[in-house]
């Protein structure tokens, strides 16, 4: 694999709170494997890392 080129993702923390609080774990279901929930729901803060592991899907076609 070579490289193609290099971007940065950028993720709303303020939008992942308002999802989690609004859709709760419908939300997370949906978008995210059993691991993902259980990683991004034990953080210290747990919207900061489900807008994380969004940025590092989005950044990487494989990551999931």
């Amino acid at each position: 694999m070579s490289l193609q080129g290099v971007g940065i993702d950028v993720a709303d923390i303020r939008r992942f709170v308002r999802l989690l609080a609004i859709r709760g774990s419908g939300f997370a279901e949906r978008w995210f494997t059993d691991a993902e929930i259980a990683q991004c729901v034990a953080a210290a803060a747990p919207a900061e890392a489900f807008a994380m592991a969004t940025a590092v899907a989005d950044g990487a076609p494989d990551a999931r």
